[in-house]
């Protein structure tokens, strides 16, 4: 059972590192608004008839004061007709000719229509212009848009699309179909705490991605066999950071502890493994995690933490070691042992002890430690 989570673990990390992410493009309407859309959806947010832009519209203006918001690649087609940015200063128009006055007939007035932007903007322009204002998106004032009948429809997943009514028995033959389906749903759970609703039906895809319908199934893995429990432990393990390997395994035990799981006992059984490999490598009952050198109320001291390895209590215990400068040059041989009394140490409990020394300077370290002597609450003795 520990190797299928292994795999699955790797499998749902090998697939979530897989995913990419589009970047967002920034879009504009003539009315001065803005959209961040994903640069998969530019093409259908700029298509005609949208009003939505690539580039910032433009301001332009009209002799008689009046000013509009065009598309920038228009510019030059309303110059065409009479507008112009305000930078720029219009030609003047040139002076009409005389024109002579017929005694008959009568000339025609030049009939004008009234057409309108999207931005409401209403202009008049002459009736032989009309067809070059509706190619920059103007229409006739005085018309009215047809839309064709839509009607919505889902799929069986409860997608939802809005189609033209006459495709209507085209989607019902796909299975889609007039009213919301309801979509059975549930919560799923992954060793590393996330959690996610997903469609009933799907459920068997999550599982095999290492996702579990019970939280506590999900948190037990995570903490037997996520990189905070076994997987972590035996990583350090294997680098003999052993003092890391054990805070990992603690940690799952106290996590799950209190509960009927199944891998209580197999994390316990693996603490006495680490800890038996551990006792190995320190040939003592104790294990000397670290040390500093300080200065105290006028005393020059060196200060060690060191934890319990054993199964057994123990009551007292000897070392001998060297201080000894940067370089590793030995500047202080304790040919005297240093000891440790009435600790009543619980198994795997952590302390702390200090004592004098000559030579406390933050640069030293300790090299040539050994644990000589321990002396068990039950009077037994460990000594080297």
């Amino acid at each position: 059972m520990k190797k299928a989570f292994v795999s699955l673990v790797l499998v749902a990390c090998l697939l979530m590192s897989t995913v990419a992410y589009a970047t967002d493009v920034l879009l504009y309407a003539l009315d001065g608004r803005t959209i961040a859309v994903n640069e998969n959806e530019v093409e259908a947010y700029t298509a005609e008839g949208m009003g939505w832009f690539l580039n910032k519209p433009v301001e332009m203006y009209a002799l008689d004061g009046r000013t509009i918001m065009v598309p920038q690649e228009s510019v030059e087609a309303y110059k065409s007709v009479g507008w112009f940015l305000k930078d720029e200063t219009p030609a003047p128009a040139p002076s009409p000719e005389p024109t002579p006055v017929p005694e008959t007939p009568a000339q025609p007035v030049e009939k004008r229509v009234a057409v309108k932007y999207t931005d409401s903007t209403v202009v008049s322009v002459p009736e032989i212009h009309v067809e070059m204002y509706k190619a920059l998106g103007w229409v006739v004032a005085d018309e009215v848009e047809v839309k064709a009948e839509t009607v919505v429809m889902y799929n069986p997943d409860g997608v939802e699309k809005e189609i033209d009514v006459k495709d209507v028995a085209k989607y019902e033959q796909a299975g889609w179909v007039k009213t919301k389906p309801v979509v059975k749903k549930m919560m799923v759970y992954s060793y590393d705490g996330q959690s996610k609703e997903i469609p009933e039906k799907e459920y068997k895809t999550y599982e095999a991605q290492g996702w579990y319908h019970a939280y506590d199934a999900a948190v037990y893995s995570y903490a037997v066999f996520g990189l905070n429990g076994e997987k972590g432990a035996q990583a350090l393990m294997g680098e003999k950071k052993y003092e890391e390997a054990f805070l990992k395994v603690q940690a799952a035990i106290e996590k799950i502890e209190e509960t009927n799981s199944e891998y209580v006992p197999m994390l316990h059984y693996m603490r006495s493994l680490l800890m038996n490999d551990w006792q190995k490598a320190e040939d003592a009952p104790i294990a000397m995690i670290e040390y500093e050198f300080t200065e105290k109320s006028g005393n020059k001291l060196v200060i060690l933490d060191y934890r319990n390895i054993s199964n057994n209590r123990i009551q007292s215990f000897k070392v001998n070691f060297d201080i000894c400068a940067a370089d590793g040059t030995v500047i202080e041989t304790n040919s005297v042992s240093y000891s440790a009394k009435n600790l009543e140490m619980k198994p795997f409990e952590k302390k702390r002890c200090a004592w004098k020394v000559e030579n406390c300077d933050p640069t030293n370290i300790i090299k040539n430690l050994h644990v000589i002597e321990v002396v068990f609450s039950d009077e037994t003795k460990w000594a080297k």
